[in-house]
C-alpha cells in the first residue's frame, strides 16, 4: 500500500513539474503527405535560422501543444501533443484479442482523423491566413534537408537540443492572447483600449468569414491574440473552409457567439464595465448585421 501510494505521488509530481514534455510525446511516425507540404523561400528560411540561433524556454501547454518562446519574446516555437493523438499503445498490444480489435480499429480512425483536422486547420492557415495567425514557419512533414535545431529550456531548467528534421512544429509570432490584453486594459480602466481590441478581434473574424474559413471553436478569450497592435488568431487547429460562411446568413451565428464570448467574460470579471461595453458591442453587430442586435441573456461558459 505504502509503495502505491508513493508511486502515484511520484507520478503526479512528475507530470506536475515537467507537464510530461518528452521527445515521445511531440514525435509521431506519420508517413509522407504532400498535402501538408510546405516551401519556405530563401528568405523565410534565413530568418528561419536566424531566430533559432537564440534560445526558446517552456511557457506552458494546450490542448494541442507544448510552447516554448524566443529569448528575444518576438517567436513562439510550438510541438503538437501526439500523446493524445497517437493510438493507444496498450491496445495496439492487445489488439488480437476478438474484443478489443473492434474498438482499436475505431480509436486508430478517429485518432488518424483527429490529426488530418488539426493539421488541415493548420495548413489552411498558412496558405490563405498567415500574417493574420503570426504564422513564421509550418513543419508538418519529416524532412531531411531543413537541417536545424532548436535549444530548449524545459520547465524544470534543463537544457535540450532538437533536431527539428523528423519533428511536427509551429513557429509563430509571440502574442498576447485577447484575455491578457483586456485585462491589462481593463485593469487600468481603460475602456477605450478595450473597445479598441475587442473591434480588433471582431474584424479578424470578418476577414476570416470574407476568406470561407471559420474557427468551429469559439475559445475566444485564449483562442486569438494580439501582436502589438494587430490581432492574430493563436490556435488554428479547429479552422475550417467553406465558401458559404462567407454570406451573412451564414456567418450571423457565428459572430454573435464570439461577441457572446466577451459579453460572458465581461459579466463575470467586470461588471462594472458591462453598461458601457455591452452597448458598445451590441451597436457594432447592429452595425454589421443591419438590423437592432441585443443581449438575450448572460449564459454561463468556461474561460
Amino acid at each position: 500500500m505504502v509503495v502505491t501510494v508513493i508511486v502515484f505521488f511520484s507520478i503526479r509530481a512528475y507530470y506536475r513539474w515537467t507537464d510530461d514534455f518528452r521527445l515521445a510525446n511531440i514525435t509521431y511516425d506519420l508517413p509522407y503527405n504532400p498535402q501538408w507540404e510546405t516551401f519556405p523561400s530563401p528568405e523565410e528560411y534565413a530568418q528561419l535560422a536566424s531566430l533559432l540561433k537564440q534560445t526558446f524556454t517552456y511557457v506552458g501547454k494546450g490542448a494541442q501543444a507544448y510552447a516554448f518562446v524566443s529569448k528575444d519574446r518576438k517567436y513562439v516555437i510550438k510541438f503538437f501533443k501526439f500523446k493524445h493523438l497517437k493510438p493507444n499503445s496498450l491496445l495496439e498490444k492487445l489488439a488480437g484479442l476478438p474484443f478489443i480489435t473492434e474498438y482499436h480499429a475505431w480509436q486508430s480512425t478517429r485518432k488518424q482523423r483527429l490529426v488530418q483536422s488539426v493539421f488541415a486547420g493548420h495548413k489552411l492557415a498558412y496558405d490563405v491566413h498567415k500574417k493574420e495567425s503570426g504564422f513564421i514557419f509550418l513543419h508538418l512533414n519529416k524532412t531531411t534537408n531543413l537541417k536545424l535545431k532548436a535549444v530548449l529550456i524545459d520547465k524544470l531548467g534543463f537544457k535540450r537540443t532538437l533536431d527539428l528534421d523528423p519533428i511536427i512544429f509551429v513557429i509563430q509570432e509571440y502574442a498576447q492572447t485577447t484575455r491578457q490584453v483586456m485585462s491589462e486594459a481593463l485593469d487600468k480602466g481603460d475602456l477605450d483600449l478595450a473597445k479598441k481590441r475587442m473591434n480588433g478581434i471582431i474584424d479578424l473574424y470578418l476577414l476570416e468569414y470574407e476568406r470561407g474559413i471559420y474557427d468551429r471553436d469559439h475559445g475566444v478569450m485564449h483562442n486569438t491574440g494580439f501582436v502589438a497592435q494587430r490581432a492574430v488568431h493563436l490556435d488554428v487547429g479547429k479552422l475550417t473552409h467553406d465558401e458559404k460562411i462567407k454570406q451573412l446568413p451564414n456567418y450571423r451565428p457565428d459572430l454573435i457567439k464570439v461577441v457572446n464570448k466577451f459579453e460572458i467574460w465581461l459579466r463575470k470579471n467586470y461588471p462594472q464595465y458591462s453598461q458601457e461595453l455591452l452597448p458598445f458591442l451590441e451597436a457594432r453587430l447592429t452595425g454589421i448585421f443591419g438590423e437592432k442586435f441585443e443581449f438575450s441573456c448572460c449564459p454561463n461558459a468556461n474561460f
